[in-house]
């Protein structure tokens, strides 16, 4: 059975979880948000390596990004037998991508909209730079927990925030025990219609950079599954190379097109 809390309440009673739950312990809601966002200040750039499969294409992607803070990042994308398949630069501002298949560098406003029609990656810059650095977009304000609009429910030794901002509602999840986001999602409301833009559910949770758990894997449906996508996570570590570069070169044989 599920108790929804307001979360000025501050304080919340875990359930009895079903599989490694803990028993009689409270967690206050505040304090175990205000723990997950310090663990995301502790890791601002990373450097990551690991694999993409997605639903619109049949093989497996191998992918190198670069993340600065949350103000650029690189992705680099190949596929089997080291074939460039794209090339991804972004600040929250400008994006740029080469898509060798069409041979175009695509540029523009990095919404969801010109991503989509640049690399098919149905996802805006902010949605890519969290699932990079494998956080939730949306961490609620101060505001919003004050003004009393977030819900918490509990249920299983998990916690579940809920924000409603008009047809959008966000929610996540979090192990407590753990201190790790496991499932988020963006879904809408169109008259009597719910549609889920974007879930994201992470798993495995091996990695580590400093004190923050990585999971090694995350499962992402798009446009009410209209994309599928799994992200696995093969290397990780804190910092970025000084030799590394966040931009990218445009071929020479490449002509460019701005959306």
């Amino acid at each position: 059975m599920k108790n929804t809390l307001p979360v000025s309440l501050l304080v919340l009673s875990v359930l009895l979880a079903s599989c490694g739950g803990s028993k009689g312990i409270v967690h206050d809601a505040d304090a175990v948000l205000s723990n997950i966002e310090g663990s995301y200040r502790q890791t601002q750039d990373l450097t990551i390596k690991g694999t993409m499969k997605v639903s619109l294409a049949p093989v497996t992607i191998w992918y190198e990004a670069l993340v600065k803070g949350y103000d650029s990042l690189k992705i680099v994308m190949n596929g089997p037998f080291g074939v460039a398949v794209g090339a991804l630069a972004a600040t929250p501002e400008h994006f740029l991508f080469l898509n060798f298949q069409d041979g175009i560098a695509y540029e523009g406003k990095p919404d969801r909209e010109t991503l989509q029609r640049a690399s098919s990656l149905q996802l805006n810059y902010q949605e890519i730079i969290s699932l990079m650095r494998c956080e939730v977009p949306h961490i609620p304000t101060k505001e919003e927990m004050d003004a009393g609009t977030m819900s918490v429910e509990q249920e299983n030794g998990k916690i579940i925030y809920t924000i409603p901002q008009g047809d959008i509602v966000e929610s996540f999840t979090i192990d407590p025990e753990k201190l790790v986001i496991i499932e988020y999602s963006k879904r809408r409301t169109v008259g009597d219609r719910t549609y889920t833009d974007l879930l994201v559910i992470y798993d495995k949770f091996f990695k580590k950079v400093g004190d923050r758990k990585f999971p090694e894997e995350a499962r992402i449906e798009i446009n009410d599954n209209d994309m599928r996508m799994t992200v696995t996570v093969d290397k990780i570590r804190g910092g970025i190379a000084e030799d590394e570069r966040l931009t990218i070169d445009v071929p020479s044989n490449m002509n460019r097109e701005t959306l």
